[in-house]
């Protein structure tokens, strides 16, 4: 069984492929709870893609890159800084936000 700080990586790493929706798909459960302080709360899988495929959402981002800068663990709670990249379709930058975020581990 893979440590937390593991899961949270793999998730990370997915979360590029196909907007979101294979990492959500392969790591949340229905009880999973979502929180994007101040943006918006979603609980379980299809909550949370709809989330990603709400249609205010800037139709120029392609993909969301995590870029894991440092990670924590205590017991089941993992804290990231991250970088979280948001990119066209040819790859180019739109924007950047640097973020601390805790987590509970996400079920596998």
């Amino acid at each position: 069984m893979p440590t937390p700080i593991e899961t949270v990586t793999a998730f990370s790493a997915a979360f590029p492929e196909d907007d979101g929706k294979v990492a959500i798909r392969r790591w949340f459960t229905p009880k999973t709870v979502w929180v994007n302080e101040g943006v918006s709360s979603a609980t379980g899988i299809e909550e949370a893609i709809a989330f990603l495929e709400r249609p205010n959402r800037s139709q120029a981002i392609a993909a969301v890159h995590f870029d894991i800068l440092a990670i924590a663990a205590d017991g089941n709670r993992v804290l990231t800084e991250r970088l979280d990249r948001f990119v066209r379709a040819d790859g180019s930058e739109i924007a950047a936000a640097r973020v601390m975020v805790r987590r509970r581990r996400l079920s596998s």
